[in-house]
Order: C-alpha cells, then structure tokens, then sequence
C-alpha cells in the first residue's frame, strides 16, 4: 500500500504545516554519523554555492510553498565579522522569495544579536534600519 499524497504535500506538525520531505543538514554540516572520512568528504562538497544550489532545488520542488531558510550563517562560519554577518543576510533575502522566511539562531550574551539580526534583516529586505 503506497502512503497518500505526495512529499511535497503538507501534514499538520503541531500549530502550522510542514512539507512531508524536509531537506536536512547534517550532510551539509559534514555531519554523516558514518566517519570522519565521510564527514571530510562531505564538508568538502557543501561549499556555499553547492549548498545553496541543493536548497534552491528542493524550494523549486516545492511548487510555490513557503520555504523557510536554515543556517543562512553557516553554523556561525560567516560571522568572523558584523560585515560578514550582514553580506549573509543580504544573500538569504537575495534568494529566497517574498512568500518565504528565514531562521536564525542567536547567541546574544556578548552583542545584541536580536537587534542586530532585525536590521540586517530590514536593510536585505530594501527597509530602513531601526
């Protein structure tokens, strides 16, 4: 018996819909849980542009859904500077759509990141900063 529906169908998961594929990143954080050789190879593989091209790809696949956007920071390695920070915001909102988010984690112990998250996010999406 074949499960209904398609994977890019949506299923409830808890208060919004999700689609029933959902592209994960350990590979792309060279995570492989196999060996240090396959995490090496992988780490290798998921530069910037091939990362971005996987994820285009499956936004593409999604038929016009929102697609919400992980690790635009790439597990911190483009944080070496607040200019770093602010080129990769403005690449998200580059190459996402209107209709789709992005995720961002914070760690705002030592510099507000919350704020400095919202206007790097205002001027990417065309707005004034804050």
């Amino acid at each position: 018996m074949s499960p209904a529906g398609g994977p890019t169908d949506t299923v409830a998961f808890g208060p919004v819909r999700v689609s029933r594929l959902i592209v994960g990143h350990n590979p792309v954080c060279g995570n492989s849980h196999v060996s240090e050789a396959t995490d090496a190879d992988m780490r290798a593989y998921f530069t910037p542009e091939n990362t971005v091209a996987m994820y285009r790809r499956a936004a593409i696949a999604r038929a016009g859904k929102p697609v919400l956007a992980f690790k635009i920071l790439a597990a911190s390695r483009k944080c070496a500077t607040q200019d770093d920070v602010r080129a990769a915001y403005r690449f998200a909102y580059a190459h996402i759509r209107p209709t789709d988010a992005v995720a961002v984690g914070f760690f705002p112990r030592d510099l507000d990141q919350v704020h400095l998250g919202v206007e790097y996010a205002r001027e990417a999406c065309g707005g004034t900063a804050r």
